[in-house]
């Protein structure tokens, strides 16, 4: 393959994850109108490793392990923004 195919075939990937955090940021707005109505905090640590422990098990080595988890504690803070 060529850089060209690599890069249509990240254009493809992107569009599917761009889809995907909307879904989620939405389900975390819903989750936020919850929290507020049960006086519950933004943070929830112990939720937030154990979905850090999911994910980065998808990484296929050490590298993308570690990327992995360092995008998706920026998910969270964007998550929690949205909660507030």
């Amino acid at each position: 393959m060529e850089i060209e195919d690599y890069r249509n075939r990240i254009d493809d990937i992107d569009k599917n994850i761009g889809a995907l955090l909307n879904e989620r940021l939405n389900a975390c707005m819903e989750i936020g109108k919850i929290k507020k109505q049960k006086k519950l905090d933004v943070t929830d640590p112990s939720r937030e490793e154990q979905i850090l422990q999911k994910v980065t098990g998808t990484g296929d080595c050490k590298e993308t392990q570690q990327a992995i988890r360092e995008i998706y504690k920026k998910i969270f803070e964007e998550s929690k923004k949205l909660q507030k």
